[in-house]
């Protein structure tokens, strides 16, 4: 009987050993898993506010080039007039400060894949001004290489194209800028 009492006694001290190590090892995972997942938000926010600053610095950029588009485009519609009417067309001169618009920290965000952490409808309205964005420099590059062959001679077909030009990508600047605010709304 007292073998039987010191195997019973035996088998609960190892039963409770390994339900001791069974549950230390389930609370250092939980523990690990906790600090990982903190580690992961504060990644996610860190790359949340790197992109408002982003999207700040882009909209103070936009801003910054507004009167130059349209001094731009007020000028070339001018010479279009003047050519429509067959006036003597005066030197023309195009004085455009485009913006250099940033994603760097978008794309940062998307790569440590922190935009799965994101409020879902702030990543969506994020993401559709960074698609605007790109369609605005897609027009930004077109209208720099038009712009350079302004200096060639016997062009006056091109000051109409880069009227158009301009006049699209006043609006695309218009739209962007729209977007950045109401982007920029939400944030303190």
């Amino acid at each position: 009987m007292a073998e039987r009492t010191s195997f019973r006694i035996r088998i609960a001290a190892a039963l409770t050993e390994v339900i001791s190590i069974v549950f230390a090892v389930v609370v250092a995972l939980a523990a690990d898993e906790w600090r990982e997942n903190r580690q992961l938000q504060q990644q996610a926010d860190a790359a949340r506010a790197a992109v408002v600053r982003e999207l700040r610095a882009n909209r103070d950029e936009l801003a910054a080039t507004e009167e130059s588009i349209e001094d731009a485009f007020a000028g070339l519609e001018r010479a279009a007039a003047e050519i429509d009417s067959g006036q003597a067309r005066s030197a023309l001169r195009v004085d455009l400060s485009l913006p250099d618009l940033s994603s760097g920290a978008w794309e940062g965000a998307r790569l440590v894949a922190a935009s799965g952490r994101f409020d879902v409808d702030w990543l969506v309205r994020v993401a559709q001004l960074y698609e605007t964005q790109k369609l605005y420099d897609v027009f930004r590059i077109e209208l720099l290489r038009s712009m350079g062959e302004l200096s060639l001679p016997n062009s006056p077909e091109l000051v109409p194209r880069l009227a158009g030009q301009v006049g699209v990508l006043r609006q695309l600047h218009g739209e962007l800028a729209d977007r950045y605010d109401t982007v920029l709304a939400g944030e303190t």
